[in-house]
Parts: structure tokens; C-alpha cells; sequence
């Protein structure tokens, strides 16, 4: 929840769990400064279910407002991709323990079935919006990558580099000439996804022991990436916030 405000995001949920998970993954931590990381993560499952899913409907919402105690705005891809790799973590780590209505598979395929058209081309709303943005092609190549869906990740990473790549960089979306630093960035993930998922994977099922303080650093980095992203999404829904008021 943000400060001065009753409304609480699935997509920052989604997050949090991602990041908790990930670092329990690659450090074997159960425990980190006496909080249980398997009860803050299971906590935070059971209000999305609460708060951001109709299991009577299959739906899942953007955000929760607690002075009017309803759901608001159906979820986007964004929110569903991140709700889907967050799964994915949990899913790996706590497979046996833990509790949530719906599975990651579930999601990703409610991903593909409702904003993913025919050309592999993620759209924002649903399969009929124009709004088709790199960094949902990005996120969604390497979500599929993460769950071994590899036919997936394949496709839409190539109709990536397909309609969003020219000679001058990768466009920030469908038919738009606009190119930027983040639009180039999405389009390296889309590029690498792949390969990094590969890996990522290998790393958490290894399960790598806490790190003594001189490999620490290579930690924090992975962390600080973690946190780069979730800063583009937090700005990218705040300047959404600001075009609407």
C-alpha cells in the first residue's frame, strides 16, 4: 500500500512475492531478521485471493480500495504476468506447503487465450486493444522461458524482433516510430530471455548456499536488477495515474 492512500495494486503484490521467493530460492533462507519468508510470502497469496481474484469467474483486478471495499479495473497483461512469475517462484520453493486457487499455468494461459493475438503480439487490455507495447512482448518471452514453455517464449520473442525491431532500435510500441532507452532495453530482454532463463533456472534448483560477505556483492546485484525493474513498472503506472486525473 502506498503512503496517504486506501488503495492497495496486485501488481505490487505480485512483486513482492517474486522478489521474496527468488531470494529464498537462491539463498536457501527460510529465515531473515526472525520474519518466516514462507509465511510473509503465503500472507500476501492469500490477499490477492481475497482482494484481487473472483474464483466465481475467473478474473483478476488491478487494485483494491479499502474505504469502499471493492476490486477496481480489471487486471492488464502486466499485472498477469507478474501474478504468473510469481507463481512460478512459489511454486519451485514451497510446492508442497503452500496454498493459492489458481496456478501459474493457469494464468499463463489465461494470458494467452484473452491478450495474445494470433501473431503472437501481447496486447494491454485484451486480444482486441491496440495497444500492443514492447514491455509486455519482453516480460511475457521471458515468463514463458522461466516455466520451460519454450514454444511460447520462442514466438513471441521472434515476433518481437519482428515488428518492433529497425535499424535505428526497438520501438516503444506497435507501428510507433518512437524509440528509447527503455524501449531498447525491453527489446535486450526479449533477445536474451532465453539464455537468462536458462540459467536462472539452473541457479535456483541448485540451491545455492547464503553467500559469505565477499561473494555478497554478486547478490546485491542480482537484487539491484530485480529492483530496476520493479521501478519502470511503478513509474509506468504512476505517469498512466497522472494522464488520467
Amino acid at each position: 500500500m502506498e503512503n496517504n492512500t486506501d488503495t492497495i495494486y496486485l501488481i505490487d503484490q505480485a512483486m513482492a512475492i517474486w522478489c521474496i521467493s527468488t531470494f529464498s530460492l537462491l539463498t536457501d533462507s527460510e529465515i531473515i531478521g526472525g520474519y518466516n519468508l514462507f509465511l510473509i510470502i503465503q500472507d500476501m497469496l492469500e490477499s490477492i485471493s481475497n482482494y484481487f481474484f473472483d474464483i466465481y469467474t475467473n478474473t483478476y483486478y488491478e487494485e483494491y480500495d479499502f474505504t469502499s471495499n471493492s476490486s477496481l479495473q480489471i487486471a492488464g497483461t502486466n499485472e498477469l504476468i507478474f501474478l504468473s512469475l510469481a507463481l512460478t517462484r512459489v511454486e519451485t520453493r514451497y510446492w508442497e506447503s503452500f496454498y493459492f486457487p489458481r496456478s501459474s499455468y493457469s494464468v499463463h494461459q489465461k494470458i494467452i487465450n484473452e491478450y495474445v493475438d494470433t501473431d503472437w503480439l501481447v496486447h494491454e487490455n485484451n486480444i482486441t486493444d491496440n495497444e500492443v507495447k514492447i514491455k509486455n512482448q519482453a516480460f511475457f518471452a521471458i515468463l514463458s522461458f522461466m516455466m520451460r514453455l519454450g514454444n511460447v517464449g520462442g514466438e513471441v520473442r521472434n515476433a518481437t524482433t519482428d515488428e518492433f525491431l529497425n535499424e535505428n532500435g526497438f520501438s516503444i510500441e506497435l507501428d510507433d516510430t518512437q524509440i528509447t532507452c527503455e524501449s531498447c532495453f525491453y527489446g535486450l530482454i526479449a533477445i536474451a530471455s532465453e539464455i537468462w532463463s536458462s540459467i536462472e533456472n539452473t541457479r535456483e534448483e541448485q540451491e545455492v548456499p547464503i553467500p559469505e560477505p565477499t561473494e555478497a556483492a554478486n547478490y546485491v546485484f542480482y537484487m539491484v536488477s530485480l529492483l530496476v525493474i520493479v521501478f519502470l513498472i511503478r513509474s509506468v503506472r504512476k505517469k498512466r495515474k497522472l494522464k488520467i486525473i
